[in-house]
């Protein structure tokens, strides 16, 4: 079902009860963070242009129809300031019969808007609780992501079958130990000082290629030599090229480019 087949009505907003909505015991629990900096720029948004899209609303059928904010908190927090107590604003209202169905409806709105990052996801779902099936996955991934604190996106590259899949909460691993022992990898060479795009570059030679830990384990000694006697090279496509070198080659030919 689509999210605008689920839209019951839109109704018109007073300052008043947007303060109600904005105020911390009617903010939904894994949505209560406001971003000062990103609201006040929202405000000036708003004073320029005006409201360019509406606000949604989720009506709690399991919570006696409690309004709560789905999207654009943000902006209404910036409306707020401006509003006088006769100003209104206008918001779609969609019906959520259970919890998940509210968590579904925000992600949805900000996997379109990209008003959410990866952190926050991963934090809604941890929130939402043991009723979603996959939420040892979610309790497994932030343990990873705060023992290693490689960025999130570098760490669904490597554990998430689907990114999307993971923001509708539905995180399912390509392969645990395989991608732990990945995941250590880049917190190895992240820890040598490596930057993002030479991660990504690793991270992607490693999965694509099926290799053993034995032979990831030559790889990575291999490329610490590289590195240290400064034969590592900077670009993207470089890197990639030398992955498949220094994979390729025996440990004698490998030796042998530097004894010469």
């Amino acid at each position: 079902m689509s999210l605008l087949s689920k839209v019951q009505e839109n109704v018109t907003l007073s300052k008043t009860t947007v303060e109600e909505l904005l105020s911390e015991e009617n903010l939904l629990s894994f949505n209560r963070e406001i971003n000062l900096e990103h609201a006040k720029k929202m405000e000036n948004s708003i004073k320029t242009l005006g409201v360019l899209r509406l606000p949604v609303l989720a009506k709690l059928k399991y919570q006696d129809d409690d309004l709560a904010i789905a999207d654009m908190q943000h902006g209404l927090y910036g409306w707020n300031k401006l509003a006088t107590k006769k100003d209104t604003i206008d918001a779609i209202v969609v019906d959520c019969k259970t919890k998940k169905d509210v968590v579904n409806l925000i992600a949805k709105l900000n996997t379109t808007s990209k008003g959410w990052r990866d952190i926050n996801y991963l934090k809604t779902w941890i929130e939402f609780g043991i009723e979603n099936e996959q939420f040892g996955n979610y309790i497994t991934l932030d343990k990873v992501f705060k023992r290693t604190e490689l960025p999130m996106s570098l760490l669904l590259d490597i554990f998430a079958v689907s990114k999307i899949g993971f923001k509708l909460g539905e995180l399912e691993f390509k392969h645990q130990s395989r991608s732990m022992t990945i995941s250590n990898v880049c917190l190895y060479f992240r820890a040598r000082g490596w930057k993002s795009y030479q991660l990504n570059g690793l991270s992607k030679f490693l999965l694509k290629n099926d290799l053993s830990l034995k032979q990831i384990e030559i790889l990575k000694m291999r490329i610490v030599r590289l590195e240290e006697d400064n034969k590592l090279p900077r670009d993207r496509d470089d890197l990639k090229t030398l992955l498949a070198l220094v994979n390729s080659e025996t440990a004698n030919t490998f030796n042998d480019r530097f004894d010469n």
